[in-house]
C-alpha cells in the first residue's frame, strides 16, 4: 500500500449528487402558467482553486487553461472549472513552485440557473448588482453564511458554485426564490 494519498474526487459510476432526493425534475409554473427560469445541477465538474505567490501572478495566470471557466475572485486567487476531470492535476503540475492548487471537485456543487427572469431571482438571494456584471465573469459572495462563487456565462445564464454540504439547503432556497416567476428543473 502506498503512503501517498491519491484522492479521486469524481469516481465514475459511484459518485452521487447531493441533490438526488430533492431536485425533482419537472415544471413548476406560476398560477398563470409562466416559467421564468430553468435550474439544474451540473454534476461531475472538476473544480479547483489556484493561488499564485505574490511575485508569480502573471506566470500562474498564464498557466490556467483557456478552455476552462476561470475567474479571479480575490487578488492572485482563481476558481477554475472544467468538464475535464484531469484539469486539477494538469494545472497543479504546471503551477508547480509558482503557487498552489487545491482540487475542490469533491466538495463543491455547481447549479445552473437560466432564463429571462434569472436576474430577478438571483437579486433576491445575493446583494450583487447583476445588471452590471459582465458576461464571462465571476465573483465570490455569500447567502446567509453559505459561500457562493457565481459565474455569469451570458445574459441569462449563471452558474453558482456552493459547498456540497449546503447543496440541499441552498437548493430549497433557490427553488423558493424561483416560485414567483415559475421554474423548470432539468
Amino acid at each position: 500500500m502506498s503512503d501517498v494519498f491519491d484522492f479521486s474526487p469524481i469516481i465514475a459510476g459511484k459518485a452521487k449528487s447531493p441533490l438526488l432526493s430533492v431536485s425533482n425534475r419537472g415544471t413548476y409554473p406560476t398560477t398563470d402558467g409562466a416559467i421564468g427560469v430553468t435550474v439544474r445541477e451540473i454534476f461531475g465538474r472538476a473544480i479547483c482553486e489556484v493561488a499564485a505567490w505574490p511575485d508569480q501572478v502573471e506566470t500562474v495566470r498564464a498557466l490556467i487553461p483557456h478552455k476552462a471557466i476561470a475567474f479571479e475572485y480575490a487578488p492572485a486567487r482563481w476558481v477554475v472549472v472544467s468538464d475535464d476531470d484531469k484539469m486539477p492535476k494538469t494545472v497543479e503540475r504546471g503551477v508547480d513552485d509558482h503557487g498552489s492548487v487545491v482540487d475542490l471537485s469533491h466538495g463543491r456543487t455547481v447549479l445552473r440557473i437560466r432564463g429571462k427572469k434569472v436576474v430577478w431571482v438571483l437579486s433576491k438571494l445575493f446583494a450583487i448588482d447583476f445588471p452590471i456584471m459582465g458576461e464571462k465573469s465571476g465573483l465570490a459572495t455569500s447567502h446567509h453564511g453559505i459561500t457562493a462563487q457565481i459565474w455569469r456565462e451570458d445574459e441569462n445564464t449563471f452558474d453558482i458554485i456552493i459547498f456540497r454540504s449546503f447543496a440541499k439547503s441552498f437548493w430549497h432556497t433557490l427553488t423558493k426564490a424561483c416560485a414567483d416567476v415559475g421554474y423548470t428543473v432539468e
